[in-house]
């Protein structure tokens, strides 16, 4: 069914996992689509039948799936469910005959990531990641600018983002050890930008703040073969300046995770901004006349639209699994070789019992 669809035909989606994720981003996105007939909800499980609930009431036509598995008459399956059985679910959608777009992180693994891969490639079948922010005009016309050189030679990138925990978590589990911490969350994304903007690094250091638990604070530097330096800072507990900084021969260039249409852009020789004033700033790549604006929310609608483009074979896959991969394995180095973080307000004896319990971590 998935390469036989006719364009004119909506396409069942099954939605695995009723969570945040489901309710705040791709239940509006899917309920627009469903509205401009492209798709259906056709399906809905998870084991929280209150949230089953919720969600069917916007999708009145959707029938409650007895199990994850229960894919007869699907055509694409959205895995959000928690991302210890993404890579399960995933799989067994595969081997169904469905096209599959699963919510970052891919899996809990490289073995997992590696297996959904090898599913997808037996089947014949569509891979798609969540990886949304590949989506947004902004981390576009970064990797453009700097694909083409436009500031001269890219030198080094410094990267940080975080805040207070906010996320609307449904159980505890969330925090479990199994499923990684800030790293594995928001570090999937920043991963990725940086491995779409600029390949895989040569080398790579790395250390957090978990000492038996999951980390809420991590540093990583990527190191590149052509001199390139990427310093990157994720938190769970701090929010600024939340910015991606490039400093490259001719100029600099940053982007705030927060703009999903802006690009900051200045040179080194000179006060000249290219773009409108904003906060007296100059902005490139913000919205021109008679262009529709594009926020986050909205890059969920472009997203699933690409998947569904990719089974009509109009399009390629923005976010492919095999991409999704690489930041994977970057991820998994990250842990492998994982350093405990100075913490200076720690006295000596608590700084003895956090090494311990560092290296407890697996």
């Amino acid at each position: 069914m998935r390469a036989n669809i006719a364009s004119a035909q909506r396409v069942n989606i099954a939605l695995l996992g009723c969570g945040s994720v489901s309710s705040i981003y791709h239940a509006p996105a899917l309920e627009q689509l469903e509205q401009s007939g492209v798709v259906r909800v056709a399906g809905i499980f998870d084991p929280d039948g209150e949230a089953v609930a919720r969600l069917t009431e916007r999708f009145p036509s959707a029938r409650r799936m007895s199990s994850p598995d229960d894919l007869s008459g699907m055509d694409l399956a959205i895995v959000a469910s928690p991302s210890a059985v993404h890579a399960r679910q995933s799989i067994d959608a595969l081997r169904a005959g469905v096209t599959v777009l699963c919510e970052k992180p891919m899996a809990s693994s490289v073995q997992e990531g590696d297996a959904m891969i090898a599913a997808a490639a037996e089947s014949r079948g569509l891979l798609a990641i969540a990886l949304v922010r590949r989506f947004l005009p902004a981390t576009q016309a970064v990797r453009s600018i700097l694909a083409n050189r436009i500031l001269g030679e890219l030198r080094s990138v410094a990267c940080f983002e975080g805040g207070p925990f906010r996320w609307p978590a449904r159980s505890p589990s969330f925090f479990d050890r199994s499923r990684g911490g800030v790293l594995l969350d928001l570090g999937a994304h920043m991963l990725d930008l940086l491995v779409w903007w600029l390949g895989v690094p040569d080398g790579i250091d790395y250390e957090d703040d978990a000492m038996g638990g999951v980390e809420a604070n991590c540093r990583f530097v990527l190191q590149y073969d052509s001199g390139i330096r990427v310093e990157g800072h994720l938190s769970r507990d701090w929010e600024v300046p939340n910015r991606y900084f490039f400093d490259c021969g001719k100029g600099w260039m940053s982007w705030m995770p927060t703009e999903p249409e802006a690009v900051q852009i200045g040179f080194h020789d000179t006060s000249f901004v290219l773009g409108a004033e904003l906060h007296d700033r100059a902005f490139f790549g913000r919205p021109v006349a008679g262009r529709k604006s594009i926020n986050f929310e909205q890059a969920f609608i472009f997203q699933i639209r690409n998947v569904v483009d990719a089974m009509h074979r109009h399009a390629s896959l923005v976010a492919p699994g095999a991409d999704a991969l690489k930041s994977l394995r970057l991820i998994g180095e990250c842990y492998r070789h994982r350093k405990l973080m100075n913490m200076a307000w720690l006295t000596d004896i608590e700084s003895a019992t956090a090494r311990t319990e560092a290296g407890r971590v697996p």
